[in-house]
C-alpha cells in the first residue's frame, strides 16, 4: 500500500500469532484486536500493551466496545466473552460452534452474534440467552441492527435473514454463501455481498433493488459513505464504488484489478492507481 509522501509508520506491535480480526478503537483511544495466539489485546494509542486476555481458541472476529467500556468478542473456542475495561473476564457464554461473527450491541445492551452451530444468538448484558434463531448454515456474518431494532444476518445457507426478536420477518435467498456482513445505508437499503460474486441491495421488505456481479466471491462487509456511496472489495483485489442511486450498467460495467492502493487523506479511503466507475446513476 502506498500511503503518500506525508504518511509514516507511527508504531508496530508484534502479537504472538496471525492477526485476522480488524482492530477496534475505544472512546479513550485504546486499540483492541484478536490474534491466532488465542488472545485479545488492548494497546495504548501509541502502541504499548495495556493487557491481553487469553481464550481457549483463536480470536478471528473484531471486538466491540459498549458504551460502559465493556468489551465483547468471540473465540474459536465457541464462546462469547465480556470483559471489563481492565481485561478481567466478566462472563463467558458458550455456543455449540466456533464464533467468527463479530458481535453487535443493541440500544438496550443486548448482544447479537452468530456461531458455526447455525444459530444467531441474542444475549443479555448479564450473559443469559434471551433467544436464538436457527439458520440453515454456519453464521460467519456479523449481524446488523436497524434503527427499528430489526436484526439482519447472513448465513452459509445462502440466505439473509431479517428478525424481529426471535421472529422471522423475511428471508432473501442469494446465489451463494453470505459471509459478508450486511450494512444499512442512509436510505434504509441493506447492502451485502455473497460467495456468488454479487453485491446485493435490498429494500426494508427484503425485495431486491439491484445486484452487481463481480469476478469472485465477496466476504468483506460493504462500507457506506455519508452521501450513501457504497464501497466493497472482492477476492480478486478489486475495490468498487457505487453511487447512492446506482443502477448497474450491465455489459458496460468493468472491474479494475489493483496492483497498488493509495490512501487519500481527503476522503479517508484507500483507492487504486486505476479508478473506474462501474455503475451509472
Amino acid at each position: 500500500m502506498s500511503l503518500g509522501s506525508e504518511a509514516a509508520l507511527r508504531w508496530r506491535f508484534q502479537a504472538g500469532g496471525r492477526i485476522a480480526s480488524a482492530p477496534t478503537v475505544g472512546p479513550d483511544g485504546t486499540v483492541y484486536f484478536g490474534s491466532d495466539d488465542n488472545h485479545l489485546y488492548a494497546l495504548t494509542p501509541d502502541g504499548k500493551l495495556v493487557w491481553r486476555c487469553r481464550t481457549d481458541g483463536q480470536v478471528c472476529c473484531s471486538p466491540v466496545v459498549a458504551e460502559d467500556g465493556t468489551i465483547f468478542f468471540g473465540s474459536l473456542d465457541g464462546s462469547l466473552y465480556k470483559l471489563a475495561p481492565d481485561g478481567t473476564i466478566l462472563w463467558r457464554f458458550q455456543t455449540g460452534g466456533w464464533v467468527r461473527s463479530s458481535p453487535r450491541v443493541g440500544l438496550d445492551g443486548t448482544v447479537y452474534f452468530g456461531s458455526n452451530d447455525h444459530y444467531l444468538y441474542a444475549v443479555s448484558p448479564a450473559g443469559e440467552c434471551i433467544w436464538r434463531f436457527r439458520t440453515g448454515g454456519q453464521v460467519h456474518s456479523s449481524p446488523e441492527i436497524g434503527p427499528d431494532g430489526v436484526v439482519y444476518v447472513g448465513s452459509d445457507d445462502c440466505c439473509l435473514y431479517a428478525l424481529e426478536s426471535s421472529n422471522l420477518k423475511w428471508v432473501f435467498k442469494a446465489g451463494g454463501k453470505i459471509r459478508s456482513s450486511p450494512v444499512i445505508g442512509p436510505n434504509g437499503c441493506i447492502y451485502f455481498g455473497s460467495d456468488d460474486g454479487c453485491l446485493y441491495a435490498l429494500d426494508r421488505r427484503g425485495s431486491l433493488l439491484w445486484r452487481f456481479p463481480t469476478r469472485n466471491w465477496i466476504s468483506s462487509a460493504p462500507a457506506v459513505g455519508p452521501d450513501g456511496t457504497v464501497y466493497v472489495g472482492s477476492w480478486i483485489a478489486v475495490c468498487m464504488r457505487f453511487p447512492p442511486t446506482a443502477k448497474c450498467a450491465g455489459s458496460s460495467a468493468h472491474a479494475a484489478r489493483y496492483n497498488r492502493l493509495r490512501f487519500s487523506p481527503r476522503t479517508g479511503f484507500c483507492t487504486s492507481a486505476l479508478r473506474m466507475r462501474i455503475c451509472t446513476p
